[in-house]
């Protein structure tokens, strides 16, 4: 009823509007000009929703007067010790939360959750091109935080805190509300009389435990929150000692819980969370295989440069960075003299110590580094020196265990006759595929070469990058594991319906 009013009312426009023009106005352009009418109509109705909001609010204090701890300690206090692991800076202390105070919080994000569960995708998208321009005009301060509470230099921040968050920001911003519309799905013969649709519907309470710096990086989203009219009481944190962890992972009021760390905390958060059956999504780090097949020896020069910063991103401690080298023989004689020139002259970690003993005493040779450097400035913080290490069998500790530090292990890969790229493959896979984990796999080769395209498909991992270094966020796919890398997918249509 309403269409048909609305056609009548244009028809007789149409007929009143043309009777004062000297020629003949085809129908269609009278059909184009009302629908840019209406849009512009929309567009002037909704266009404050969509604009971005400016806000600001107060950083993170820092002491007046700069103290280096000596020896930072959290013994014979209940607070936290914040410190720059850097220099030794004392920052400040931090209560920890007590099960009563994470009742308090739970309840709090709840409250604030059932408010916004009834806010439309628009809504919420709003907040989120508030954060864009605020995150890339915060820089400055972004890295300070980053720097002061992690130990990272500003070029790893950038890469892995602005770059990876403004991406996914404007990601979800562009492709979010398409992963998250109903679905219609097929039916059958039985069942014609139904119809069949998937609905996503917000979780409820996320429990995230993730990196230390995310307490000022959740004030940006509380922020953006304030500046639209919603509670902030919708982020929460939580700082706690072991002793209550598993009290937060086993909350029934908590309906899913994101756990970015190694194994063996995996398995007590896993175990906390059983008991109130808390699904969990578990990213537990990697180690990572890079190869170069000989195919990719005419560009080995520029692949040691992505081979170097896959390995020592973050002085080594990250999750997808690459943790054994893995090289074809004619391109393992022409990396080693390369690696070990780069590797001597890099600026500046874990008893790495031990990893790189147990490696030599079973025959591994080491060319650059493995010990560690005594700061002049602050002789007491933690630096390890890059280290390179040749001549890595499989039953070495180095090989097998995530050491999550500057160090490049290199491995040359079996040196025979082969019947076939398939076997060839299968050699080299056996290698990259042995330890107990899975989450990425990095390959370097000719497009055109068979034995690549084998080993892409006999990889043992959650992802796969070719020609490439752990792009698999920044491109918004689905991020995660197997096995012993964990379960479950955060990023992309698959992490934003899963969480």
């Amino acid at each position: 009823m309403a269409l048909q009013l609305l056609e009548d009312w244009l028809n007789q426009a149409e007929l009143a509007l043309q009777q004062g023009l000297p020629i003949e106005v085809a129908h269609y352009i009278w059909a184009a000009l009302w629908t840019a009418l209406g849009a512009a109509a929309l567009y002037r109705t909704y266009r404050p929703l969509d604009k971005p909001r400016l806000y600001s609010f107060s950083g993170p204090k820092v002491p007046e007067r700069e103290e280096i701890l000596e020896q930072p300690s959290t013994s014979g206090t209940l607070a936290i010790q914040c410190y720059n692991s850097t220099t030794g800076q004392f920052l400040g202390l931090i209560n920890p939360s007590t099960p009563a105070a994470v009742d308090r919080i739970i309840e709090q994000a709840a409250t604030a959750q059932k408010k916004r569960a009834a806010t439309s995708f628009r809504e919420r998208r709003a907040v989120l091109r508030s954060m864009l321009p605020h995150v890339l005009d915060n820089q400055e301060m972004i890295y300070k935080v980053a720097c002061l509470n992690s130990g990272k230099n500003m070029v790893d921040v950038q890469v892995g805190e602005i770059l990876i968050t403004t991406k996914k920001l404007q990601w979800t911003i562009k492709y979010g509300e398409r992963a998250l519309v109903p679905s219609k799905r097929p039916t059958n013969l039985l069942l014609l009389h139904n119809r069949n649709i998937v609905i996503y519907e917000p979780l409820g309470v996320v429990a995230a435990l993730t990196a230390w710096s995310a307490q000022y990086f959740a004030s940006i989203a509380r922020g953006a929150l304030v500046a639209h009219g919603h509670d902030p009481g919708l982020i929460q944190t939580i700082v706690c000692w072991p002793q209550t962890a598993a009290y937060i992972t086993s909350q029934p009021a908590i309906s899913h819980i994101t756990f970015v760390g190694s194994q063996a905390v995996a398995q007590k958060v896993a175990a906390a969370a059983a008991k109130a059956l808390i699904p969990v999504c578990a990213e537990l780090g990697g180690k990572d295989p890079f190869i170069l097949l000989q195919s990719a020896l005419p560009n080995v020069k520029s692949i040691v440069e992505v081979l170097l910063r896959a390995t020592f991103q973050s002085s080594g401690q990250n999750c997808i960075g690459a943790e054994r080298s893995i090289a074809a023989p004619g391109v393992y004689d022409h990396l080693i003299p390369l690696l070990t020139d780069r590797i001597k002259d890099l600026r500046l970690g874990l008893d790495l110590e031990s990893f790189i003993g147990d490696a030599i005493l079973h025959g591994a040779h080491v060319l650059a580094g493995a010990k560690r450097h005594v700061h002049p400035d602050w002789p007491r913080r933690h630096y390890f020196l890059p280290t390179l290490i040749v001549d890595v069998t499989p039953e070495m500790e180095i090989a097998n265990e995530e050491y999550f530090g500057p160090i490049l292990i290199l491995r040359k890969a079996e040196n025979g006759n082969f019947s076939s790229p398939e076997a060839e493959a299968e050699a080299i896979l056996k290698m990259a595929n042995a330890p107990n984990f899975g989450l990425g796999s990095f390959v370097f080769g000719r497009d055109s070469d068979p034995v690549l395209k084998a080993i892409v498909h006999g990889f043992k991992a959650g992802m796969i990058a070719v020609y490439n270094f752990a792009t698999y966020f920044a491109a918004q796919k689905p991020f995660g594991g197997i096995e012993g890398s964990g379960y479950g997918r955060f990023a992309g249509e698959e992490g934003l319906r899963g969480h």
